[in-house]
């Protein structure tokens, strides 16, 4: 379950795709208890609940301009790093991101060493694989 940035649930559809916390259900979606409720009365009428979750990725902290630029000024990487820090701790840091960043495009876009940029908009924030 993925916790999004709080809100109201009539926003655009692309806002739940970019969680912040992993370990909780989103309380605007009826929480773990109500996630239970839905799975026991679906299974009751014979319907399958399916999850659609992100696990690649979380939430934006940078815009494009902003990765960019940061790939040539150490002092602008560092503090998008610290944006991640202070976004996603304690849970996730900084080392937890993948780097460096790229946009995924042009002959980039299916090149293994590339493949953790989400779908080229080179602003969300791309998780590494990580024993955590």
């Amino acid at each position: 379950a993925q916790l999004c940035k709080p809100g109201d649930l009539r926003q655009e559809w692309y806002l739940r795709y970019q969680p912040l916390r992993y370990g909780l259900i989103d309380p605007s979606l009826g929480g773990e208890i109500g996630l239970q409720h839905l799975c026991r009365d679906a299974a009751q009428l014979g319907i399958m609940v399916i999850a659609d979750c992100v696990f690649n990725h979380t939430a934006v902290v940078a815009s494009r301009r902003e990765w960019e630029a940061a790939q040539r000024d150490e002092r602008l990487l560092e503090e998008l790093k610290q944006r991640l820090d202070s976004t996603f701790g304690p849970e996730l840091d900084r080392n937890d991101f993948q780097f460096p960043w790229v946009a995924l495009e042009g002959s980039k876009w299916d090149d293994p060493r590339f493949m953790y940029e989400g779908w080229g908009c080179g602003e969300w924030s791309e998780l590494r694989w990580t024993p955590k």
